[in-house]
């Protein structure tokens, strides 16, 4: 059996080696610049925003959905959504608010 160095198997050829970058990564989406609404908190605001911002062409526009659901959500909902969790309740108000907008409901 023979041992062969580490050396030989690579026919002298260094090996590359990957630095890390000290670069950071800027958040995928950008923090909201709107306040949340009374009665509502902060953990509300972030993900219907980054919802709308998957869903809308511009900043403006997502923010001003976002105002508008939120504002949805305070009030009383369809029956149906009593049994559903805060997210699901969200998740509802954000899909109503932008097929209103593109004229669908």
């Amino acid at each position: 059996m023979f041992i062969v160095d580490n050396h030989m198997a690579r026919n002298e050829i260094p090996r590359l080696r990957r630095r890390r970058s000290g670069r950071r990564v800027p958040p995928a989406v950008p923090t909201p610049r709107a306040e949340a609404p009374a009665g509502q908190s902060p953990d509300d605001v972030a993900p219907v925003y980054a919802w709308l911002r998957r869903l809308t062409t511009s900043v403006e526009e997502a923010e001003d959905l976002t105002v508008a659901v939120l504002t949805r959500a305070r009030r009383e909902g369809p029956d149906f959504l009593d049994a559903t969790s805060r997210r699901t309740r969200l998740q509802f108000f954000t899909i109503q608010a932008v097929l209103g907008r593109r004229g669908v409901l």
